[in-house]
C-alpha cells in the first residue's frame, strides 16, 4: 500500500524501483545490487564487528610466511576456528573489505579495510605491499 511504500526511505524506495523495471537493459543488474548504495551501507554497518575485524586484520599485518606455509595456514585457520560465529566472522570481514565483489582483496581495497576500521588511519604503501607480499599466493 501507499503508507507502507511512503514510510521507506527515498534510497530503500530507489533500490527497489530500480529492481522493478520492465526493461532488463535498464534494469539494475544482480551484479549491480549488492553495490547499491542502501543496500551496500546496510550490509557494511550490519555485518562487521569493528572488534574482530581489528583483530583479524591485525593477524595479517603480523602475518609472514611463505607460499605454501601460508595457503597451510589459511587452511588449518579456517577449519579450527572454535565458533560459527568466528567463521561467519571473518567472513563477512572479507566480503566488506572486498568492496568490488570479485573475491579477491586489492591494494585499495586492503588500505580501505584498515581505514574503515582504524578510524581513519590508513597504512603506509610500503606495509600495504609488505602485507599483500607475505600473504599472496597467487605469486
Amino acid at each position: 500500500s501507499d503508507s507502507e511504500w511512503s514510510s521507506l526511505s527515498s534510497a530503500s524506495r530507489q533500490f527497489v524501483q530500480s529492481l522493478l523495471v520492465k526493461d532488463p537493459r535498464r534494469r539494475m543488474s544482480a551484479r549491480e545490487a549488492p553495490l547499491h548504495p542502501w543496500l551496500s551501507d546496510k550490509l557494511s554497518k550490519s555485518l562487521v564487528n569493528s572488534n574482530v575485524a581489528q583483530s583479524a586484520l591485525n593477524n595479517l599485518r603480523n602475518f609472514r610466511s611463505d607460499v605454501q606455509i601460508a595457503q597451510t595456514t589459511w587452511l588449518l585457520v579456517t577449519s579450527f576456528l572454535s565458533t560459527k560465529e568466528e567463521r561467519e566472522g571473518l567472513i563477512k570481514l572479507f566480503a566488506s573489505i572486498d568492496a568490488n565483489g570479485d573475491g579477491i582483496i586489492s591494494r585499495d581495497e586492503l588500505r580501505a579495510g584498515f581505514s574503515k576500521f582504524y578510524q581513519g588511519r590508513v597504512e603506509s604503501p610500503e606495509e600495504i605491499e609488505r602485507i599483500i607480499d607475505e600473504i599472496d599466493v597467487n605469486k
